[in-house]
């Protein structure tokens, strides 16, 4: 759901509030495997935005500045704009008019995150950062989901209540993969990564 750019600013910001001094731009790229070009432009926006101040000269790199902002402003600040709707099949838009057969199962999981990042800080998310370190790429994501679309699904699937467990007939309640978790079409359940 979040685009390369905007992982790769929250990671960089949590690195960042983890260290006490100044860290450098080499340090961040190596620490995230991040290229350094692409680490190099992310925390020059940051900078520009007030997220993170810079030093340069011997002992410079970047520290935390105001890390008070939502998910919802970083994702503006990074990429423009804060429109969700690309489709979770394909790379086309998918709405209400015009969408794939996972459209409604997916449009109140993305309504939750939608509004999860319009309320939560990054200040908030520092507190709880181990996790989000290890967020899985969209393309560990879209490995997973093929892999299931072959006919190899989760091993276990939603308990939150009986009628979302799978049938031979149906896959509802097998848990799709996300970038942040694994979770149940029906939106109850959710299950977090083995790191």
């Amino acid at each position: 759901m979040l685009s390369k750019s905007v992982e790769y600013a929250i990671k960089s910001l949590v690195l960042i509030n983890n260290k006490p001094n100044h860290i450098n731009v080499e340090l961040i790229s190596d620490e995230l495997n991040i290229p350094k070009n692409f680490t190099s432009k992310i925390l020059q926006l940051l900078t520009k935005k007030g997220y993170i101040i810079s030093r340069k000269g011997p002992g410079g790199g970047f520290i935390k500045d105001n890390y008070k902002n939502t998910i919802k402003q970083l994702i503006i600040d990074i990429d423009g704009n804060f429109r969700y709707n690309r489709c979770v099949i394909n790379d086309k838009e998918c709405n209400d008019i015009s969408h794939c057969p996972l459209h409604d199962h997916f449009k109140g999981i993305r309504s939750k995150i939608l509004n999860e990042f319009m309320e939560i800080s990054i200040e908030e998310i520092c507190k709880n950062d181990q996790n989000l370190l290890n967020l899985i790429s969209i393309e560990e994501v879209e490995k997973l989901q093929a892999h299931q679309d072959d006919g190899r699904y989760h091993p276990y699937t939603c308990c939150s209540y009986d009628g979302c467990q799978r049938s031979p007939e149906n896959n509802w309640g097998t848990l799709i993969p996300t970038q942040e978790q694994w979770v149940c079409p029906c939106g109850r359940y959710k299950q977090n990564y083995k790191l």
